[in-house]
């Protein structure tokens, strides 16, 4: 990751390589420190303008999507990045139950709930080893 950045710098003017280069950095953090026996997700970068959505992971194709152009801060980017992992170590079972369950109340999915703690935490850890 570039050495000027922090976890508080604005993507605003940040080049698409640049941003592209920080997911890509993330999601191998992702994969030496968050390991599985399963196939690796492809991750992909989505340039459209979302105004909701900052990432999804799709179990059907096993594939990360990130959405920069949301995302405000590097902080941001590298959360979601983990967040998007996360779902792929979770059962894939257990995520299409859930996802039935709580339809309607997706803030009140454990599956949810777990990824953005377990995103929270790695955010932290993956920060402090790259001295952001």
């Amino acid at each position: 990751m570039q050495k000027e950045w922090h976890r508080d710098t604005s993507l605003r003017w940040k080049r698409r390589k640049d941003i592209e280069s920080l997911v890509f950095d993330v999601a191998n953090w992702c994969m030496n420190n968050l390991s599985s026996n399963e196939k690796l997700p492809k991750v992909w970068i989505d340039w459209k303008r979302q105004k909701r959505c900052y990432g999804e992971y799709d179990y059907t194709d096993n594939e990360i999507t990130v959405y920069p152009l949301i995302h405000e801060k590097v902080e941001d980017i590298i959360d979601t990045t983990i967040h998007e992992w996360i779902h792929f170590l979770q059962d894939t079972e257990e995520i299409i139950e859930k996802e039935k369950t709580y339809k309607f109340y997706k803030s009140a999915n454990p599956i949810e709930l777990e990824a953005v703690e377990l995103a929270k935490k790695y955010t932290k850890k993956y920060l402090k080893e790259n001295k952001q």
